[in-house]
């Protein structure tokens, strides 16, 4: 064998070397790339499930006061005092319940909900409430005291006793008992609800 044949051989053993390191390397990935599909698949459903599930949640702030909580049923978000500023609540828990989005104020309550809008003062009494069917206002003590509808405009004083109506009124004449239906008409009343003026007559 002379020399032009030993480097020939040698060349060809140095390349058989070199393509046995790349087949081991590829071989090797392949193996690594299947492995760590296996433990992909072992560890993604426990590190992200389908579901998260807890009957309560919070929502802290970064001194650790909790400012949010979520239940089934409610949703609430307070201030810095730990005082509410806005809820929802649903009747998914209960049938006695309304579902309600309430607005909390210094001086009252905003709220929406089945029974249309309203306002609340600062001792939960209703003030104010506007419905599919009319808009009215009450008093201090809760009493309505104006109401307006599509029937008319009326004014009620301390005792809930009608002392003046604008719009349809149907009035009934002392003397014959008849009863007559105004489309429109102003009409005042005194304490015990007799006619003291209207228009027209």
């Amino acid at each position: 064998m002379n020399d032009q044949e030993v480097r020939e051989l040698v060349a060809r053993v140095g390349k058989l070397e070199r393509d046995n390191r790349r087949g081991k390397i590829a071989g090797g990935g392949v193996v690594a790339a299947l492995l760590a599909v296996a433990l992909v698949g072992a560890v993604m459903p426990q590190e992200i499930p389908w579901a998260i599930q807890a009957q309560v949640f919070q929502a802290v702030d970064e001194t650790g006061e909790v400012r949010g909580v979520m239940t089934a049923g409610s949703l609430f978000f307070s201030d810095e005092e730990g005082e509410i500023l806005i809820s929802l609540n649903t009747n998914a828990l209960s049938d006695d319940s309304r579902n309600e989005l309430r607005f909390f104020g210094p001086n009252g309550i905003a709220a929406m909900g089945d029974y249309g809008i309203g306002y609340f003062d600062e001792n939960g009494q209703t003030r104010s409430q506007l419905t599919d069917e009319a808009i009215a206002y009450y008093d201090e003590s809760g009493q309505l005291r104006s109401q307006m509808s599509a029937e008319g405009i009326g004014y009620f004083d301390e005792n809930g006793n009608l002392r003046a109506r604008i719009g349809r009124v149907e009035l009934i004449t002392p003397s014959t008992g008849a009863e007559t239906t105004y489309p429109a008409a102003v009409v005042l009343y005194d304490d015990e609800g007799n006619v003291i003026w209207q228009a027209p007559r």
